[in-house]
């Protein structure tokens, strides 16, 4: 495929990366089960267990050194990729709140970095990687700081 080819589809290197990061990493699953600590321990999971795919962990650290360098690329990815899935993760704890599971002053998007936080800290800077098997002591302990009285 020509160069030109590619700028018909895509209007930019940082386009192409961005689609082809779609086609490779799924979205994870948001499930509602009407139990908020099912469904942070279903959504760790699938995050931990595609985290453990070496495709997958070898793109997701090549992307985060991309985005350091590259800001359009950033921008998509921020805008494109992470704002859908991190609106649909946040949701989940809005129905937490809404249940009564939940502390109603907890900021979602800061409870969210902390429980997504550690699976890239792990996996990118610590080079351990979570288990799924983590997933439920480390839901459980991000619980015990936001869970409802």
């Amino acid at each position: 495929m020509g160069k030109a080819t590619l700028y018909r589809r895509w209007s930019s290197k940082a386009e192409l990366i961005l689609d082809a990061i779609r086609t490779v990493k799924a979205s994870v699953p948001h499930p509602d089960t009407g139990d908020t600590r099912a469904d942070l321990v279903a959504i760790l999971r699938g995050a931990v267990s595609r985290g453990l795919e070496p495709r997958s962990a070898e793109i997701g650290a090549t992307l985060l050194a991309e985005v350091q360098r590259d800001p359009e690329l950033a921008e998509l990815f921020r805008q494109q990729f992470l704002a859908p899935r991190r609106l649909e993760a946040e949701q989940v704890l809005r129905r937490g709140i809404a249940r009564g599971d939940l502390r109603p002053d907890i900021d979602c998007s800061l409870a969210l970095d902390q429980v997504m936080g550690v699976v890239f800290y792990r996996q990118l800077i610590m080079g351990k990687p979570l288990r799924p098997a983590d997933a439920e002591t480390l839901v459980d302990q991000v619980l015990a700081g936001i869970a409802s009285r």
